[in-house]
């Protein structure tokens, strides 16, 4: 059965609806001593801002698999609500860059949240977008992700952070958003708690 509805969504999973930077920097300043904040991670690159190799950010992140972090995520504000507002009339194809291993911990989070979807894709970062998903809208906070998806979908909508405000100017297709009431007033919907910043 082909699916009516009229607009096809891919949304990013880490920092569009969960709060994985907030989450992760606690964890990461007693892992390496350091007493940053959210506003501090200013590049994707968390070792950068750490201080450390990239080796041993990467050895840190992979030991968190397994230990439920991915599970208690803070959700976040207004996302739920938002793609709830949105699934009558959209395919909802949430694509991420965690490792696929991490499928039914990502599945049981967004259950016990209610986030609705359609389908779950594991790729690897950027080029996590394809042409053959022939999204009409992008949602992302990975700059260098918002970018790639907008040379395949005609709108990307990229959440607002520090860690993306590296470039002055967005291509025409990428418009940054402070939350996602902003996102749903583009698309000409409103819901409950989706004004609410990120």
């Amino acid at each position: 059965m082909t699916d009516k509805r009229p607009l096809r969504l891919a949304v990013d999973i880490d920092g569009v609806l969960a709060n994985l930077v907030a989450d992760f920097v606690p964890l990461m300043n007693r892992r390496f001593g350091r007493n940053l904040t959210p506003d501090d991670i200013t590049q994707y690159a968390f070792e950068a801002v750490a201080g450390v190799s990239t080796k041993e950010m990467d050895d840190f992140m992979r030991g968190l698999i397994g230990t439920g972090f991915y599970g208690r995520l803070t959700p976040v504000r207004g996302a739920a609500d938002a793609l709830r507002a949105l699934q009558p009339q959209a395919h909802i194809h949430l694509i991420t860059s965690r490792p696929a291993g991490l499928e039914a911990e990502t599945r049981a989070w967004l259950h016990r949240h209610a986030i609705p979807y359609d389908a779950l894709t594991f790729r690897r970062r950027p080029h996590k977008l394809r042409a053959e998903d022939r999204a009409d809208v992008v949602i992302e906070d990975d700059l260098e992700a918002a970018l790639t998806a907008a040379t395949l979908a005609p709108r990307v909508f990229l959440l607002d952070y520090p860690y993306n405000r590296c470039v002055a100017l967005l291509p025409e297709a990428c418009v940054r958003v402070r939350n996602w009431g902003e996102i749903l007033g583009y698309l000409g919907l409103s819901a409950q708690g989706g004004g609410q910043d990120v």
